[in-house]
Formats: C-alpha cells, structure tokens, sequence
C-alpha cells in the first residue's frame, strides 16, 4: 500500500490538534463492520466500508474528502477491512490518507476513552 502508517502516539497528537476528532480537519475513519462499530469505537469515528466506494470509481466521496486528513482503522494491524478500503480510496483519488495499524484493539489496549451507542456493550 501507498499509504502512510501512523502510531498511536501520533495519533493522539493529531486528534489533540484538532480539538476534536471529528473536525473540518480530521475524520477518523472505522472499516469495520457496522456491528462491531455499534459495540465501540475511537470517540467521533465514522463508520465508512468498502462497499461505500464503487468499484473502480475514480472520484472520491465528497463527504470524505472535505477533511485535510482520513485516518482508518480497522480491528488490528492485519485488519483486512481497512486494507481494504484504503486501497480503494486510494483508487478513487483520495487523498491525504494515512492507516492507524494498530487498529482498535491497541486503542483499547492502550486506555484510551471509546465510544458506543447508549446501552450498547463497550470493551
């Protein structure tokens, strides 16, 4: 992949500079699927998959490519989901994307808050 990979540590740091993590700026983008969204995410993630992105489509969604920076993730370093989606976006012409390898278990791992619907179960 083309990609940039970007730490945990980096991570933060770019969510802090925001101000919020979900920001004209930033969007934090979650390739997994739906249910395990619901179950938890990085607070102000958006859940986005593949199948959001036709295939072979050389525009990128104007929804997503409004922000400077796209950061996916997916469950860990190996998550096929997010490998995925950002291979597709690169196609599609997005640009400024970079893959939190670590994915949600190290977020998790790691202490930091998650988010999840009222009510539904968090890690």
């Amino acid at each position: 992949m083309d990609e940039a990979i970007i730490a945990l540590e980096d991570l933060r740091t770019e969510i802090a500079q925001a101000k919020e993590p979900q920001s004209p700026t930033l969007v934090l983008i979650d390739a997994r699927p739906a249910s395990e969204f619901q179950r938890g995410h990085i607070p102000g993630a958006i859940n986005y998959r593949l199948t959001e992105i036709p295939l072979g489509s050389k525009l990128p969604d104007p929804r997503i490519e409004s922000y400077d920076l796209k950061i996916v993730y997916g469950e860990n370093p190996g998550s096929p989901s997010a490998r995925g989606l950002i291979k597709r976006m690169l196609q599609a012409n997005f640009s400024n994307i970079r893959f939190y390898a670590g994915g949600y278990q190290e977020w998790v791992a790691g202490r930091n808050a998650t988010e999840a619907p009222a009510g539904a179960p968090t890690p």
